[in-house]
């Protein structure tokens, strides 16, 4: 898996934030278990097998849009439903991330000009979603919250 707004390239594989150390280890030895294997590896064998092969568990850092969600992990249908949009949406991305270069080349070659990127979801307390889509509804009446997604 790969998050969307990652930049940085990575030898490392990661697997679905689901899974577990010890999830895994448990379907393995399901899996020897039903093929009638005795000898069974322990957890500490496994763990360094585990670390061998570059593996990690995926915990997105940083949000996905639905649509790049809904392309990456749709069917070839919804794909290509999907695909007229999501080109124009990484060209779009792509585009945004090229005036942000510039205009940081800008501000640093030149002190009277001032650029600046601020990721508000590390500084405003609302609910963590996968998704950006997330819609509050407060009522101040009675200080409820309902979150949609």
């Amino acid at each position: 898996m790969e998050s969307h707004y990652c930049r940085s390239k990575t030898s490392r594989e990661y697997l679905h934030p689901d899974l577990t150390l010890q999830r895994m280890y448990d379907m393995f030895i399901e899996e020897l278990s039903q093929q009638s294997i005795e000898r069974k590896p322990c957890i500490a064998m496994y763990r360094k097998i585990f670390k061998s092969k570059n593996l990690s568990f995926y915990h997105p850092k940083k949000d996905q849009c639905s649509l790049c969600l809904s392309f990456r992990e749709g069917d070839e249908t919804a794909k290509q439903k999907l695909k007229e949009d999501f080109e124009k949406h990484i060209k779009e991305k792509t585009k945004v991330r090229e005036l942000k270069r510039l205009f940081k080349e800008v501000a640093m070659a030149d002190n009277t000009v001032l650029c600046g990127v601020f990721d508000l979801q590390q500084v405003i307390y609302l609910p963590i979603s996968k998704e950006n889509a997330i819609f509050i509804k407060v009522d101040y009446r009675t200080s409820t919250s309902l979150f949609m997604i």
